[in-house]
């Protein structure tokens, strides 16, 4: 669905404007490596998943109720690490040497635990990754006692605006004037969004749960009046609360990209969503 250029670029940049950043590794040679590396990051691009690992601390876990996905894009490479997303600035010499000047990693806690750990043990390898190769289809990351390979993955169809279960995962700030990107947002608490086909719209801030209309028009959405419940919030989660509601209560556009979503308020202010498996 078309969406203004901006729209496209902040999403794109997304990772460059989260909080946590990870550490940076070195560049180093990895003779466990193999023949054959790429180049520069641009024979890398594509969307590739995360099949077998190795890390610091042993084998990464390949969780069943997700995937561990890498999107390289030049030298913008982010993913989904099994729950939260990630994303950073790479560059790959002509010998495949990797550079990566940091990571960083929405916030969102887990319930399930299995995921965590792949998580985790995933992110932690991914840092210490200084050699990058594609041999036979295969993308395969190494460095000191890392191994990750990847294999292609298969474009993911648009989800369904309406009927999809919607998680909220980010918070996106009015854009400033000086043309630089918005700051992002981690998210607190469950916070989602549902749009039936009878015309509804409901879901949670992370605190109350909300409900009303909403009409479709193009890449347009109309919302409310919003009900809301009235239990009282925590100032962090108030915040968020006016954050979501001020996005959906009225006029926004919005664009859904495979399984994420992302919603933009006549202030400039956003939501971004991910589809619920």
């Amino acid at each position: 669905m078309s969406t203004p250029t901006r729209t496209h670029r902040r999403l794109t940049t997304l990772a460059a404007a989260l909080a946590l950043a990870l550490t940076a590794c070195g560049v180093a040679d990895d003779p466990a490596a193999g023949p054959g590396p790429v180049g520069t990051s641009a024979g890398l691009d594509g969307e590739w998943r995360l099949v077998e690992g190795e890390g610091p601390d042993g084998p990464v876990p390949i969780p069943d109720a997700a995937v561990i996905t890498l999107t390289i894009d030049g030298s913008d490479w982010s993913g989904n690490a099994a729950c939260n997303s990630y994303g950073g600035s790479v560059t790959v010499d002509d010998e495949g040497r990797v550079s990566i000047t940091g990571f960083a990693v929405t916030e969102m806690a887990c319930l399930d635990a299995a995921l965590m750990d792949a998580e985790t043990a995933y992110l932690t390898a991914l840092t210490q990754v200084d050699t990058a190769r594609v041999d036979m289809d295969h993308l395969v990351l190494t460095g000191p006692g890392v191994r990750l390979r990847f294999v292609p993955e298969a474009p993911i169809d648009d989800a369904a605006l309406i009927g999809t279960s919607w998680r909220l995962d980010a918070l996106l700030e009015a854009p400033p004037d000086d043309g630089t990107d918005a700051a992002v947002s981690s998210v607190l608490g469950e916070a989602g969004l549902e749009l039936g086909d009878d015309g509804s719209i409901a879901g949670s801030t992370g605190c109350n749960r909300f409900a009303g209309e909403v009409e479709l028009d193009g890449d347009q959405l109309q919302a409310g009046p919003l009900a809301t419940t009235r239990m009282a919030c925590d100032d962090a989660l108030t915040r968020q609360e006016q954050h979501v509601l001020a996005v959906l209560d009225g006029t926004s556009t919005f664009e859904v990209e495979a399984t994420t979503l992302t919603i933009l308020g006549a202030d400039g202010r956003g939501l971004i969503y991910r589809a619920e498996p």
